[in-house]
């Protein structure tokens, strides 16, 4: 959020000594975070209003003029220009050298020089709005028109800043950091801390005067508890043009582009004083009648955004209608139909404060997000209704808007904001913040932040003022909080901690997890990733879950993506398909793996907790790989999942050939296992059926996955651990690449190995092969011996004679010879 110092300086009297460096460091450490600090001086550097005193032609070029400017120097200055609007005694922006502009409004800056145009010296640049960033103020005709000043009683040299009333300091504050204070979404808010923070004086709104009331219009409550409160105020005879010169330049300065006289007024009101308000056409208003209802099956509404709404259930949006039609998207968007254009001639003027989380979860649901949304969801006090609407009559009044008759329609509050009360005791605020703090500055720091304080004792009692009880204040430490925070947390001593080191738990599950992702990481060379806890419908589909098999989230992040996985597959296989289109990715690199919970929709089973029963919830692990040879890939994604099973430990895991795959509908028909631990079946590893692999645009490639469950394994881990002395000497690692009979198994194969010399560690499996250079009926073995001695450093010649003594062996056990091509 972007926040005027000028515009903070109507609400509080900061000391003139401060700089916006020292505000914006103040408001990091007490109140929210400044991420920049903007001087908006610097952008418009060496600029300065002109006055155009002659114009004559050029004589080498036909579209361009030679103006001779006053710029508050001693003399005029000649400048060429090619402006269509150009006139004799015109006060226009002139960019001196040394400025820095946009050449017609792209790219980045350029610092001007007095250069030469067609021969003839030109003394910077007379500027179009484009050029430096004032197209909101002045909308440009034609794309050669510059910005004319038109009647601007400023004299010629004055900085463009000062003339505009645009030197102003912008914070730009970081939106997370306000997120549990709605009342900070506006400069009143702001204020109000900074005069906490300096004890400076604070000018508070007037309370709304009172209006004579319509009888013509009128408004109703019919949504249940999502309106809090509804206010609307009913102007005949108005004109709808352009806003007053400060209102437009201070939504520009803050990036709010202004559109007319009231879409502006209630955008100034809302980054005023925090609350989205609303004005309607009120001859487009049917009946004259502010209907707040649910949205009926079938209704439509066009949006100010230009996008459409077609309301598929009803009793699900609010919205405010007429007695025909809906009119706006309660507290997130208006309507087309009945926005104020120039023709407006009568309006209904709605501030209302509306549920946070209905809109939380209606913007969510529909994808709309708005100012007004970002606002409402938070949680607004009711009581701000009364600052929008005494700062609407305000306005009005201050700039003398030209209006026949104004009224109060009405104004319903079937839900205020109740101020939140809290006793706390003194030694509990000393205790907390680890410091003693008097009874006084307890009292006035809170006072200052506009709480209500009584002391009883030791005990005081504190209530908040409505803006901060919505959510904000509502427990005891939130007032040790606001203390402390005023404190200054830079402030607050240090103390060491006491801290009781306690014998580590061991945790079985948690040793299984670790080895298994452990062994896929390092023996699998496969990388882990995590992926949200839901899936896209559309990848569902694909992956042939049927939506009753499927948990839908009551408020999911998008509507596509409402279902929870059912699976960790989808997921890893939407993660391949990006990698897999991703230029500079070899497809074969993907080799991924996700220990994770999955959420299945099955009656009776449940997942528990003390607090209460949820959805059946599972952990699992799945892996994914990606290969060119189906062979090689189902073999090595079979491995895969069964070595790290036991890498981990688990015994009583064994493969079976099995029909009984309906958990798992992404598997290839004929190309699977099952994974089972004892009689029961925990997983599946294989192929992924190509229609899925068609579906994601994977050509060319067979993918292989595994997934089973972690649940299920903790009894079949056994604990073989041997405690040994860190290695002394370093390791060898040596491969060799052996070829053997095509029904020779590994498991045979790295049993000799081991065995073959006491300098052998670990033997890992590589790759095997089949095709150039191999016999028919063979396949070469390439595995990897880890070497160590504990008595000395193996040198290469004593790893050659380890690998000679394995060859050997194995030439003799199982016919194995050293592949040489």
């Amino acid at each position: 959020m972007r926040v005027s110092l000028n515009w903070l300086k109507d609400f509080v009297e900061l000391p003139s000594s401060l700089s916006p460096k020292e505000i914006a460091n103040d408001l990091t450490s007490k109140t929210v975070e400044v991420e920049e600090v903007i001087d908006l001086a610097e952008n418009f550097t060496d600029m300065v209003v002109g006055e155009i005193l002659a114009i004559k032609a050029h004589p080498n070029a036909d579209k361009l003029k030679i103006c001779s400017v006053a710029v508050g120097l001693d003399e005029p200055k000649e400048i060429v220009c090619g402006g269509s609007n150009l006139r004799k005694g015109m006060k226009v922006v002139v960019a001196k050298p040394g400025a820095k502009v946009r050449w017609h409004g792209e790219g980045e800056p350029v610092e001007l020089k007095e250069t030469k145009i067609r021969g003839v010296t030109s003394f910077g640049m007379i500027c179009a709005a484009n050029e430096v960033g004032l197209e909101d103020l002045y909308p440009m005709q034609d794309e050669h028109e510059i910005i004319d000043l038109g009647d601007l009683d400023k004299p010629a040299g004055m900085a463009i800043t000062e003339a505009l009333g645009i030197n102003d300091v912008i914070f730009n504050i970081d939106n997370k950091s306000l997120t549990n204070r709605p009342d900070l979404w506006g400069h009143y808010g702001i204020a109000l801390e900074l005069s906490a923070i300096y004890d400076a004086p604070f000018k508070p709104i007037n309370p709304v005067r009172a209006l004579p009331e319509n009888n013509d219009c009128r408004i109703s409550l019919n949504a249940g508890d999502v309106p809090r409160r509804f206010s609307a105020i009913y102007a005949t005879d108005v004109t709808n043009g352009e806003a007053p010169d400060l209102i437009r330049k201070r939504l520009m300065v803050i990036g709010q582009r202004p559109i007319n006289l009231f879409a502006d007024i209630t955008n100034y009101i809302m980054f005023a004083v925090g609350e989205p308000t609303h004005v309607f056409d009120a001859d487009k208003v049917e009946g004259k009648e502010l209907r707040v209802r649910f949205a009926k099956k079938g209704e439509e509404l066009l949006l100010l955004n230009g996008g459409k709404i077609l309301f598929e259930t009803s009793d699900e949006y609010v919205v405010v209608a007429d007695q025909k039609k809906p009119l706006s998207l309660a507290g997130i968007i208006g309507g087309e139909d009945s926005g104020v254009t120039d023709e407006t001639r009568n309006i209904l003027f709605e501030s209302a404060v509306w549920d946070p989380s209905y809109i939380r979860r209606a913007s969510r649901k529909l994808n709309i997000r708005t100012e007004s949304s970002l606002r409402f969801d938070k949680g607004i006090d009711t009581y701000r209704v009364d600052l929008a609407k005494s700062m609407f009559l305000d306005i009005l009044e201050r700039w003398d808007i030209p209006l026949g008759s104004i009224a109060l329609v009405g104004d319903q509050h079937p839900l205020p904001t109740a101020r939140n009360k809290i006793k706390i005791n003194k030694t509990f605020i000393c205790s907390r913040l680890g410091m003693e703090i008097s009874d006084n500055f307890i009292d006035s720091t809170l006072k200052k932040l506009r709480f209500d304080v009584q002391k009883q004792g030791d005990t005081f009692e504190v209530i908040a003022p409505s803006w901060r009880s919505t959510g904000d204040i509502s427990i005891q430490e939130d007032i040790v909080e606001e203390i402390g925070r005023m404190i200054g947390y830079d402030n607050i001593p240090i103390k060491p901690l006491k801290i009781e080191l306690l014998k580590p738990v061991i945790q079985p599950q948690v040793i299984m997890e670790d080895r298994i992702g452990e062994f896929l990481t390092l023996s699998g060379g496969m990388f882990e990733v995590y992926s949200y806890p839901w899936s896209s419908e559309q990848l569902l589909r694909a992956c042939g879950y049927a939506e009753e098999t499927l948990l839908e989230m009551a408020d999911p992040p998008s509507p596509e993506n409402r279902f929870l996985k059912p699976s960790l597959i989808p997921n890893l296989l939407h993660i391949a398909e990006r990698n897999y289109r991703t230029e500079g990715i070899m497809p074969e690199d993907v080799r991924i793996f996700e220990v994770g919970w999955i959420f299945l929709n099955k009656q009776g089973e449940k997942y528990s907790i003390e607090e209460e029963d949820l959805p059946l919830q599972i952990k699992q692990c799945g892996g994914l790989i990606i290969g060119n040879d189906k062979t090689m890939v189902f073999r090595e994604i079979c491995g895969l999942a069964l070595d790290s099973l036991s890498y981990a430990n688990a015994v009583g895991i064994y493969p079976k050939i099995s029909k009984e795959q309906k958990n798992f509908p992404w598997i290839h028909g004929r190309a699977n296992v099952s994974i089972y631990a004892g009689k029961e079946m925990i997983g599946t590893a294989g192929l992924v059926s190509g229609r899925i692999l068609r579906a994601l645009g994977i050509k060319d490639r067979f993918v292989g996955a595994f997934e089973f469950r972690l649940d299920r394994l903790t009894a079949m881990v056994i604990d073989n651990r041997k405690i040994a002395p860190i290695p002394k000497h370093p390791g060898i690692f040596y491969d060799l690449a052996v070829v053997f009979d095509e029904n020779v198994a590994w498991q045979e194969i790295s049993k000799i190995v081991y065995k073959a010399c006491p300098q052998i560690r670990n033997v890992v499996f590589i790759e095997d092969y089949r095709g150039k250079n191999i016999p028919a009926g063979k396949k070469s073995v390439a595995f990897r011996m880890e070497l160590r001695d504990d008595n000395s450093t193996l040198t290469a010649e004593m790893a050659d004679n380890i690998a000679k003594n394995v060859l050997a062996i194995l030439f003799e056990k199982l016919g194995g010879e050293l592949r040489t091509s």
